[in-house]
């Protein structure tokens, strides 16, 4: 009877403590968020696409806010998620975006949005209509109502009537980067306002919003790998749903999913990248290896081949010149790594 009641009061005490404890729904990233913690909490070495540049639908409806597009990442390989517009989970609330980040080992990690109070640090990336890289220029809210700065951002003026224009405040620098740090990346850090607006309470993505990742996550011709860097539908006005698909929607298919596992997985991308200097190795060792077998096959005359072994090196002396002399061929060879940031000017 006792250990009954032991038993009760311990399970009354779990539940009271359990009831106190706020809930983290509200603060919740997307490698919480089901489904969708493996399409965004993937971690790649292979770096995002390029940011395409698009036109902004006009604002379908009064107190909705701009979320842009972005490459996300899922079993297919990066995809795009069209920029919309979505309506926040309460008023005064603003959209901080999501960002990829590179890391010391030369991986790229997701970091996902929120919604707070203010707008918080994105990596710097200039995704443009009044993103461009640190704070929000496109509107700004007062007494439960969002206005909209109409020198920035695209709005539909028989709709919605809380505007102002303000100029000064438009600072796109033209940078189509995707992702913060490494080679290529943008180089930015966060600033001692953005670190205490990080420490704000968080609100996670909507339901809309979780639903608009997932149908961009299941059409083909929002494959990277299908349109080369140019999504068609780069934003639609309102999010993405099951009966909202995009213009030509097409399911991914097997062999996607099967192609992007090879490109994706970290063991494989390393090597590709180590290829001319691994490939130089083998080469040399392969022309070394027949040298033994012949030895072995003329091992009663060891004394001649000892004689010999003067005329290798003065036959070695013109080769290793020969190679030095092809080194501005090399050399062009070992400078496209440095060249590899071509979003740049691809992006213009």
């Amino acid at each position: 009877m006792r250990l009954i009641q032991r038993a009760i009061i311990g399970l009354a005490a779990a539940f009271f403590l359990f009831a106190t404890v706020p809930a983290r729904s509200e603060a919740q990233d997307l490698s919480s968020l089901g489904s969708l913690s493996g399409i965004l909490s993937l971690l790649t070495s292979l770096a995002p696409p390029a940011l395409p540049a698009y036109y902004q639908p006009p604002a379908p409806a009064q107190n909705l806010i701009w979320q842009p597009g972005y490459w996300a990442a899922g079993p297919a390989g990066y995809f795009w998620v069209p920029g919309t517009w979505v309506t926040p989970p309460q008023p005064n609330l603003l959209w901080t975006p999501g960002y990829w980040a590179s890391n010391p080992g030369g991986q790229y990690r997701w970091v996902p949005g929120y919604w707070a109070q203010n707008v918080g640090y994105y990596g710097g990336i200039n995704y443009g209509n009044g993103y461009n890289g640190s704070g929000y220029t496109g509107g700004r809210w007062q007494n439960n109502t969002f206005y909209y700065n109409t020198a920035i951002t695209n709005v539909n003026r028989t709709v919605v009537r809380y505007v102002y224009s303000d100029r000064g405040t438009n600072e796109y620098n033209g940078s189509h980067v995707s992702y913060n740090g490494g080679r290529g990346g943008v180089n930015a850090r966060p600033d001692s306002h953005q670190i205490a607006w990080g420490r704000e309470r968080h609100y996670a993505m909507t339901n809309a919003q979780q639903e608009h990742v997932r149908i961009a996550a299941q059409n083909r011709n929002y494959l990277q790998a299908v349109n080369h860097g140019r999504p068609p539908n780069v934003s639609v006005q309102r999010p993405l749903a099951a009966n909202n698909r995009p213009a030509g929607f097409a399911p991914i298919r097997a062999s996607d999913r099967a192609h992007a596992q090879i490109r994706q997985s970290p063991h494989q991308a390393m090597p590709i990248r180590q290829a001319p200097k691994q490939q130089t190795r083998p080469q040399h060792q392969q022309t070394q290896r027949p040298q033994p077998q012949r030895q072995q096959a003329q091992r009663p005359q060891p004394q001649r081949q000892q004689a010999q072994r003067p005329q290798p090196q003065h036959q070695q002396a013109p080769k290793q010149q020969a190679h030095q002399g092809a080194s501005p061929k090399g050399g062009s060879h070992q400078a496209q790594p440095h060249g590899r940031p071509s979003p740049h000017p691809l992006g213009q």
